[in-house]
């Protein structure tokens, strides 16, 4: 365990460094609670692996003898980065007597070494790309631009910092039983998605590079103003990109058959926004009575009738407070920033995780789950509310205990993945998906040409 702990500071080079400056005796400024967003994580990770050869091979069509040598030089390139981010360690770890003499400019110096890399790392990145272009035939260079967009797709697109800046449309239509007329149907909207959202990844990472640094100079100045002028012009770029998943997904929904709409929605909602459409307390509830076979037709009839009202309830605080994600999640990371300056300069910490319009939604809507689940239980037995409570507390600990408390709410209900995975014909389980309808995970045929994050062979 203490192994792993090393481990992860070592890897962590801006932890690793106000760790060491502590050890020193060097007392961080409250800038320095900018470094999550200043870039440093991406700085120590490649642009390159070498399971990116496959994606050189799918898109550039390489030839047999072409393959030695772009992975020959994709090793190199590895072994180059890490020779080079061992190096840059090896400076970060020798700065403790020029720290300790100008203590003052304590951040300026820490960060030198990593500003340098950060250098060095991008000319090793152009390098590397000349070296592999030179041995392209034309037509292999007029494929690049789709690699590219590939590349951008697979490495830029899980880097999202805010709620729903990471959904992957692409990966959900792979997952999906689509037909070549669905497929067809989609095309038009699907290219137009993948070049606008390569066009804002792009703008987003240049964005990113341009305010990083500034961030960086910020910390070293120790002028928090600026930092946070730069955070926001990031924050912007991100609500851009989510901008565009948003459109993309209402424009390819509109052109699909009704079901695979609803089905497509879901499951690409789910995963961009899973502090939304998480299992609440009351879908749990509702499943755990399904299975009392001690049920009443009259309790039956009840539970049906408040499982109607819940789930048009449930479905519009969804959409209201998704509309609140798409105003006000960009003011979530600048938060963050506010809450760590305040941690650092030793202020009052008792500040919103959230932006106050998400934070009321989610009010009402543990609230409104409260009332439900309230509902649900005086519909039961003493017995009845008894067993499920217990049920309920098993799927939730992993430990039958009695009694639960009545202020349970959904909102702190749905972080473990109920044990009970599969049984579609309990009614209630996944009211977020319409009835018998489950996703499939059967990828398209062969030569079917949407892009996975670059995975896939296009036509």
């Amino acid at each position: 365990m203490k192994t792993s702990k090393k481990t992860n500071i070592i890897r962590n080079p801006f932890t690793a460094l106000m760790v060491t400056m502590m050890c020193w005796g060097v007392t961080a400024p409250a800038s320095a609670q900018f470094g999550a967003q200043a870039g440093f994580n991406e700085v120590f990770q490649p642009d390159y692996y070498r399971r990116d050869m496959q994606l050189f091979m799918d898109y550039l069509k390489l030839e047999p003898w072409q393959k030695p040598i772009v992975e020959m030089m994709l090793e190199d390139y590895q072994i180059s980065f890490d020779a080079g981010t061992d190096a840059c360690r090896n400076d970060m770890q020798n700065l403790k007597e020029e720290m300790m003499a100008d203590p003052a400019n304590a951040m300026e110096i820490a960060l030198r070494p990593i500003q340098e890399w950060g250098q060095e790392k991008a000319i090793m990145k152009l390098e590397l790309i000349e070296n592999i272009r030179t041995q392209l035939s034309p037509l292999q260079m007029e494929r690049w631009p789709s690699l590219d967009r590939a590349m951008r797709r697979e490495k830029d697109l899980p880097k999202g910092q805010i709620p729903g800046e990471s959904m992957n449309i692409f990966v959900v239509l792979h997952g999906m039983q689509l037909s070549q007329a669905d497929i067809q149907a989609i095309d038009p909207k699907l290219l137009e998605y993948e070049v606008k959202l390569d066009r804002a990844l792009e703008d987003r990472s240049k964005i990113l590079k341009q305010n990083q640094k500034r961030i960086q100079d910020a910390m070293a100045q120790k002028n928090t103003e600026v930092g946070m002028s730069a955070l926001r012009k990031i924050s912007e770029s991100r609500a851009t990109v989510c901008a565009i998943h948003f459109e993309a997904l209402e424009g390819i929904a509109n052109n699909l058959p009704p079901e695979k709409a609803e089905t497509f929605k879901v499951i690409v909602l789910k995963n961009g926004f899973p502090e939304i459409y998480q299992e609440t307390i009351v879908d749990k509830i509702l499943k755990n009575i399904r299975r009392d076979e001690s049920l009443e037709p009259e309790q039956i009839t009840l539970i049906d009738e408040i499982e109607s009202r819940y789930l048009v309830s449930l479905e519009e605080s969804n959409l209201r407070l998704l509309e609140a994600y798409k105003v006000d999640g960009k003011q979530i990371p600048i938060i963050e920033a506010n809450r760590a300056v305040a941690r650092r300069n030793k202020e009052s910490t008792r500040m919103a995780r959230l932006p106050d319009s998400i934070l009321a939604l989610t009010r009402e809507r543990e609230e409104m789950l409260e009332r439900y689940r309230q509902e649900l239980l005086n519909v039961l037995t003493t017995n009845q509310q008894n067993s499920v409570r217990t049920r309920t507390q098993v799927e939730r600990s992993g430990s039958p205990k009695r009694n639960i408390g009545s202020g349970m709410s959904g909102g702190s209900s749905g972080n473990k993945k109920s044990k009970d995975k599969g049984k579609g014909q309990d009614r209630g389980m996944s009211p977020h998906v319409p009835e018998n309808k489950t996703p499939s995970n059967v990828p398209l045929k062969e030569g079917r040409a949407l892009p996975e994050g670059g995975a896939i062979v296009p036509k």
